[in-house]
């Protein structure tokens, strides 16, 4: 629970931070040469001082933390089923813990993303820190579980 805090309060200044930043330059103007050939190229307008770049990366940051210290809260985790485990997983398991991580991610990411609505504003920041924080944890805590769950990897063992 302290490693989750402290995962929770670094996401938390990085958001800080990020917004300091961000409110220095968001009365930045685009060089209309920079406007005119992002649309002469057929691409979005750009958008340098997006702060919604920070959420994402402040939700991620406290997922993948918070993941990895739930999983090696509960044992660790180990691809090969741990150290003493001397046999290469064979190439059906390493392709089904591939489709199934794969799988989770595209759920969280994409069904989160078609749920949430977008915008800019206090509530969309954090629907946009919940989903990332969903895709960090899945990646680095709740993926593991299920592959040990379905035999597909296992705890560290001691040396």
């Amino acid at each position: 629970s302290q490693q989750v805090l402290i995962a929770f309060t670094g996401s938390l200044l990085f958001i800080a931070l990020g917004g300091g930043a961000w409110s220095l330059r968001r009365a930045y103007q685009v060089p209309e040469t920079w406007i005119s050939g992002a649309l002469l190229a057929g691409a979005h307008l750009p958008d340098p001082v997006d702060i919604s770049g920070v959420f994402t990366s402040a939700g991620t940051l406290f997922g993948l933390a918070a993941g990895a210290a739930w999983s090696i809260s509960t044992g660790g985790y180990q691809v090969s089923g741990g150290i003493a485990s001397l046999s290469k997983d064979p190439i059906s398991k390493r392709a089904m813990r591939y489709a199934l991580g794969l799988m989770g991610v595209l759920v969280l990411y994409a069904g989160l993303g078609a749920i949430f609505p977008r915008g800019d504003g206090f509530i969309f920041y954090l629907l946009r820190y919940i989903r990332y924080a969903l895709v960090g944890w899945w990646v680095t805590g709740g993926a593991p579980w299920v592959f040990i769950r379905f035999n597909l990897g296992g705890r560290v063992k001691p040396i």
